[in-house]
């Protein structure tokens, strides 16, 4: 959120699953989705999830503050201003999820809602 870091997946550790959520700030879906991720953290606190979106900062930043991330260590915030994240996953609308096992390797993708018992599932595969 410091608008000056960079992260790159070599970057991710191995050992825990991850989770790529590209969101727009705008999208009602994301917006309640991200809701439940907050209410269901207790049972996602071993996964790390990378917030990505390509709008603009100042959106990205009020997104984070409004549903107080901050407070989440396994919450990590990215801004793809490249699209880079769109491009490779050919993303065709909000929310997307690209959920990895803990050895770096893509599980499964989804588009649209998803409950939190289904993505520690896939995580966990």
């Amino acid at each position: 959120m410091d608008s000056t870091s960079w992260l790159h997946s070599r970057d991710i550790p191995e050992g825990k699953p991850f989770v790529l959520f590209y969101f727009s700030p705008y999208c009602p879906y994301c917006r309640a989705e991200t809701k439940k991720i907050v209410e269901d953290m207790e049972m996602l606190k071993d996964i790390h999830l990378y917030f990505v979106s390509s709008f603009p900062l100042a959106a990205v930043k009020s997104y984070y503050t409004e549903f107080k991330l901050k407070k989440y260590p396994n919450i990590t915030f990215c801004l793809d201003s490249a699209n880079y994240v769109m491009e490779y996953f050919e993303v065709p609308g909000f929310p997307f999820l690209a959920i990895y096992g803990k050895d770096k390797k893509l599980n499964k993708t989804f588009l649209g809602k998803m409950y939190s018992s289904q993505l520690k599932k896939v995580a966990e595969e």
